[in-house]
């Protein structure tokens, strides 16, 4: 009887770059503005959380006041 085969892989990642000269490759400009995009998601990240304090709020009012009793009609006098 043959004893089963254990396969064993080995994987090497290495960082950096394969090439010498980095000076070749384009800069692809990724890299611009990220204070711009930063704040841009801050703000819509505290609008966001604005909206919704106030739709709690706003919800928590309804439910927790008391319902208004429905006014009733002038009673309007009939013609003889």
């Amino acid at each position: 009887c043959r004893s089963p085969q254990i396969f064993a892989w080995r994987l090497t990642i290495t960082a950096g770059s394969t090439t010498k000269n980095d000076s070749s490759q384009p800069k692809t400009g990724d890299n611009r503005h990220m204070g711009l995009w930063i704040s841009i998601l801050v703000a819509s990240v505290v609008l966001l959380v604005l909206i919704a304090y106030v739709l709690i709020k706003r919800g928590k009012m309804n439910k927790g006041s008391k319902p208004q009793k429905a006014q009733k009609a002038p009673k309007v006098p009939k013609k003889k």
